[in-house]
């Protein structure tokens, strides 16, 4: 007979329940309507999200990070079809939401320093995500290196960029490459040369289809240097 009896069956149950719910109130009419911002809306008050989530905070995460894929695409079509999108502040929404509900989550911050600095031409937010990033995941070097970077390329705030670097190259496990690649950012007769090599350090390590706003940056900084 199976162990696996009716009242062990319950939590499981329960637990599905909860899930498929969750997700049908967060996809609710995205089939039936067009893509604007109305098609996703805010994501819910933060406290309604955590008394939903209970001790599933990290599994909410991931779902608000998987709407942010979703965003990104339609954001993206919308863009090159029109030429702007309302999206871009939805899509930063539910970036900021993902780490209210995960602080922790490594991957929020890797989209926020790609998609909310080169896409949505959000860095200020997008700096402001690492920096959190980097205070919550203290032995992460990557997180004020990128938010370093950013204040540098974006925010052209050399004082901030030179602060968050230096953050950067003291946390332990910081390759070498690292710290040589700050000192030329910081360095003004650099030029552009370290800003592409770093943009295209990211590109690798974003997945394919969410390059477009890093390429489009590289491209600017080559134009520059003719």
């Amino acid at each position: 007979m199976n162990s696996f009896t009716a009242e062990h069956r319950s939590p499981y149950f329960f637990l599905g329940l909860f899930l498929v719910c969750l997700f049908a109130a967060r996809t609710d009419g995205l089939d039936n309507r067009h893509a604007t911002a109305e098609r996703w809306g805010s994501p819910a008050p933060v406290l309604l999200d955590l008394s939903l989530a209970g001790p599933l905070r990290g599994l909410a995460s991931d779902f608000d990070v998987l709407t942010v894929f979703s965003i990104y695409h339609a954001a993206s079509q919308e863009q090159k079809s029109r030429g702007s999108t309302e999206l871009w502040p939805v899509m930063a929404a539910y970036l900021q939401r993902a780490q209210e509900m995960d602080p922790r989550f490594f991957d929020v911050y890797r989209l926020s320093g790609a998609l909310l600095a080169y896409d949505a031409k959000m860095p200020h937010l997008a700096v402001q995500l690492l920096q959190r990033g980097a205070e919550q995941l203290e032995d992460n070097w990557e997180l004020p290196f990128i938010a370093g970077f950013l204040a540098y390329d974006q925010l052209k705030d050399n004082s901030l960029a030179y602060s968050l670097m230096k953050e950067a190259a003291l946390r332990p496990g910081t390759p070498p490459l690292t710290v040589h690649l700050a000192a030329r950012f910081l360095a003004k007769d650099e030029g552009n040369s370290a800003g592409i090599a770093f943009l295209q350090t990211m590109i690798e390590l974003m997945p394919e289809g969410y390059h477009a706003g890093l390429k489009q940056r590289i491209s600017e900084l080559q134009g520059s240097q003719q």
